[in-house]
Formats: C-alpha cells, sequence, structure tokens
C-alpha cells in the first residue's frame, strides 16, 4: 500500500483543514479581494474623470510641483542634476537651431550651385 495512505490527508497545520480546503478558500478570499480592488479602481477612474475630478487632479498636481521646486532648491544635489539637465537642454535647443541655419545655408549654396534654365 502506499504511504499516503497511512499517513492521511495532507492538512493545512494552522487550520487543521485538508490542504485542499485550505487552497480553495485561500483563492476565493484572493478572488474577493481583487473583485473589490477592480471595483474601487473603476469607481474613482469614473469620479476623477468628472469636473470635480479634473479640478482635484490638477490642485493636487500644482501643490506638488511647488512642494518639489521648493525641495528641489533646498537640496545642493538636487539642484545641481537639474542645472545639468537644464544646461543639457540648451545645448540641445542650440544645436538643433544651429542644424536649421546650416540647412538654410547649404540649400542656398545649392541653388546658387545649380545652373538656371
Amino acid at each position: 500500500m502506499s504511504d499516503e495512505f497511512f499517513r492521511g490527508l495532507k492538512t493545512d497545520i494552522r487550520t487543521g483543514l485538508p490542504i485542499e480546503h485550505v487552497k480553495s478558500e485561500r483563492e476565493t478570499l484572493e478572488e474577493g479581494k481583487l473583485e473589490s480592488d477592480v471595483s474601487v479602481g473603476l469607481t474613482l477612474e469614473h469620479r476623477l474623470a468628472s469636473e470635480e475630478g479634473k479640478f482635484f487632479v490638477g490642485t493636487v498636481l500644482e501643490r506638488l510641483e511647488r512642494r518639489i521646486d521648493d525641495l528641489v532648491n533646498n537640496d545642493p544635489e538636487a539642484s545641481a542634476l537639474l542645472s545639468l539637465f537644464n544646461t543639457l537642454g540648451g545645448e540641445i535647443q542650440a544645436g538643433r537651431a544651429a542644424s536649421a541655419r546650416l540647412a538654410k545655408v547649404r540649400l542656398k549654396r545649392q541653388s546658387n550651385v545649380l545652373p538656371t534654365e
């Protein structure tokens, strides 16, 4: 005879219930939690899509941006990193402007080189 026959059903140590029963109960609880989370998420999404919700989100974002600005301005490392990004952004913009000017110069030069009919 098999060893499982003599050992009996596998049971959960905490509850004393068969493991299969505990697993299905746990899965049912997890599924209920997920359904609840979906419901809450959909409700919040609907509320935030309303005019009042958009106003609320806008107000919170404004305050968050101000707070982040305050934190960055009072943190030397963050200020240095922000300065680095601003410098890089300026250099990128200068490069784009130079590229546009260069394209105009070359187009003008090509139009002067091409024979006219």
